[in-house]
């Protein structure tokens, strides 16, 4: 049985509020998952879906190191997260997505800590897949100096996060969660979250990933992810 990420959460909490308490005090504890990742992938009559895997780890100690075994025993590693040493991720390469669905079934995670402690968890995956979303507008409004951007409702998503890469592939913005029946967004400078400020004249990525949880809706137990992505130039086409 998987472990509940409510647990994981109490945990990081009582580690926030208790500056008195060393990391030793609490037992290390880890959650993983595995889910689908769904992408178009080429333009006009080449375009297609294709598929990919994502795992996800997150746990309330510093990592050292995190694998997951797939059914089929293949093993990963997987990297921090935007320097997080909480937090670590794996993404099939855009080069590497296949028609084909990752293998279902269960996904054996191993984190290893700072403090020598060790930890597993197990996550099982299935072949619920979420479409990529329909942009049907993307474009900078000079105006209200805002991106504004539209898409098509996903079907069967839990939630939609927006997000902004640089040319560099860098991520320079994330929205909050979305309500799956979410519709648009618009991208300001004061609109949270920003990890770094956007340029003028610099083309970004738009990204709409749609989320579709598991049985149960919590954090960390996600089945399935879809991406799609548009271009725009911040402050205007030159």
């Amino acid at each position: 049985m998987r472990k509940t990420i409510a647990n994981l959460m109490i945990a990081l909490a009582m580690a926030n509020l208790a500056i008195s308490c060393a990391e030793d005090d609490f037992v290390a504890d880890a959650n993983g998952d595995a889910f689908i990742i769904s992408k178009i992938i080429g333009a006009g009559t080449e375009a297609d879906t294709l598929y990919g895997l994502a795992l996800h780890a997150f746990g309330n100690k510093d990592f050292s190191k995190v694998t997951a075994t797939s059914p089929a025993n293949v093993v990963t590693d997987l990297a921090s997260y935007n320097g997080s040493t909480y937090d670590y991720y794996y993404e099939t390469a855009e080069d590497e997505f296949t028609a084909a669905l990752p293998d279902q079934g269960n996904y054996s995670f191993s984190f290893k800590f700072i403090t020598a402690e060790e930890d597993t968890d197990v996550d099982k995956l299935t072949d619920g897949v979420l479409f990529p979303a329909k942009i049907t507008g993307c474009e900078y409004d000079v105006t209200n100096s805002r991106i504004k951007i539209e898409w098509d409702v996903v079907k069967d998503a839990d939630y939609i996060v927006v997000s902004l890469k640089d040319p560099a592939g860098k991520l320079v913005y994330i929205s909050t969660n979305l309500a799956g029946s979410k519709v648009s967004h618009e991208i300001a400078e004061n609109t949270t979250i920003w990890y770094d400020a956007p340029d003028d004249g610099v083309t970004y990525t738009v990204i709409v990933s749609a989320f579709m949880y598991e049985s149960v809706a919590v954090s960390m137990n996600v089945q399935a992810k879809s991406i799609a992505t548009a271009t725009v130039v911040w402050g205007g086409a030159n």
